[in-house]
């Protein structure tokens, strides 16, 4: 009994430094970014470009954590974790990220010209380059559902060829190795970008922009999320806001929000994120998976 515990001890331990709570993360404030310091936050400017880099920079941790150095992140052993991985990346960090970087490039960049502020064409050039790497994990899924099928039980083309197991157990720890050293070199490229963003744009905005023109734009914003942007960013970013920024901060944030949003994102939005999209990759070091033991509140489906 006495081991039991000292193994759920463990396994709360590994899943609370994956959500940042009850450790340090890289300072004291609960930031992760390697820019703006702890008593910088009280500058609108500094604040700004952290609501989503926080929660893109939280998510690319987690995939270091829960897929690249993760050694039971084992397809042969344990084939669903695939799934669950796929389900995260394709409707959760692939929209939000995208969503992102289509606001900066179709809503924020124009309007920043206006103010005089120009985008280094080289950091709208990362944007590319990103993407392409984004897009890439998901031809990789389709080239693991191609040719191993899903996993050790499903038949895939190359399964199909190998005449022993573990062949065919090779070339799918093979094929993760491969998606696991392509993660890690696009989540670096993440963090580099966002950093770039950091150090660039607060002393432009600073010099160029009052806080009512940004607190308008910032509306707008919100407006253009729709409500799909809305409930798959709001609650990574608000969770990430609440480490770092404090309740006051969030609290203040929230009261921004439009009250229909607000209803949603409290009734369905934040419980779904918590019950089950943050177990999609905190399943991926256990033996079994939980998140499809969520049942959303109510009884119809939002979004």
């Amino acid at each position: 009994q006495q081991q039991q515990q000292q193994q759920q001890q463990k396994a709360n331990a590994s899943r609370g430094l994956a959500t940042g709570r009850g450790i340090d993360q890289n300072t004291k404030s609960g930031l992760l970014s390697t820019v703006v310091k702890p008593d910088e936050l009280g500058d609108w400017y500094n604040v700004v470009y952290l609501f989503p880099h926080e929660g893109i920079r939280q998510w690319c941790d987690d995939i270091d954590r829960y897929v690249v150095n993760n050694d039971s992140f084992d397809l042969v052993e344990h084939s669903w974790k695939a799934s669950s991985f796929f389900e995260f990346y394709n409707s959760h960090f692939y929209e939000v990220v995208h969503h992102h970087h289509d606001t900066e490039e179709q809503i924020v960049n124009p309007w920043f010209k206006t103010k005089g502020i120009v985008t280094p064409a080289e950091m709208e050039g990362e944007h590319v380059v990103l993407m392409a790497a984004m897009d890439k994990v998901k031809e990789m899924e389709k080239e693991f559902h191609t040719n191993f099928g899903g996993g050790k039980n499903e038949q895939g083309l190359l399964v199909k060829m190998f005449a022993q197991s573990d062949e065919r157990d090779a070339a799918i720890r093979a094929w993760t190795q491969l998606l696991k050293t392509h993660l890690g070199e696009m989540t670096k490229a993440m963090r580099l970008h966002l950093a770039g963003e950091e150090r660039f744009y607060p002393s432009e905005m600073k010099a160029k922009i009052e806080k009512k023109e940004w607190d308008e734009m910032e509306q707008k914003i919100v407006q253009g999320l729709g409500l799909k942007g809305a409930k798959l960013g709001l609650p990574i970013f608000i969770d990430c806001l609440q480490r770092w920024g404090g309740p006051q901060m969030t609290a203040d944030f929230m009261a921004k929000l439009p009250p229909p949003i607000r209803f949603l994102y409290n009734k369905y939005w934040a419980p779904e994120y918590h019950g089950r999209v943050k177990l999609l990759l905190q399943d991926l070091d256990q033996p079994w998976p939980s998140a499809q033991n969520y049942v959303a509140p109510g009884c119809c489906s939002i979004m």
